[in-house]
């Protein structure tokens, strides 16, 4: 993205208003140290996915993005 990052992007949505407490957000990322992945979280971040992508894993995160919304 030209203005900010994936980090700086969560940071931002969560320090908006409390409307934006109902997103989801899920970092797809082709880090997979555990530094990251705390860096993810930290940022705001619900959950996250690794690159390559497996679908049974976009699932799961699917599942719990709808049990988190609804």
């Amino acid at each position: 993205m030209p203005e900010m990052n994936g980090f700086e992007t969560s940071e931002a949505i969560r320090s908006g208003a409390d409307e934006n407490a109902g997103i989801y957000i899920v970092a797809l990322t082709a880090g997979v140290l555990s530094e990251e992945r705390e860096h993810v979280f930290k940022s705001g971040a619900n959950d996250f996915l690794a690159k390559p992508l497996r679908v049974n894993e976009l699932v799961g995160v699917i599942e719990k993005a709808y049990m988190f919304i609804f």
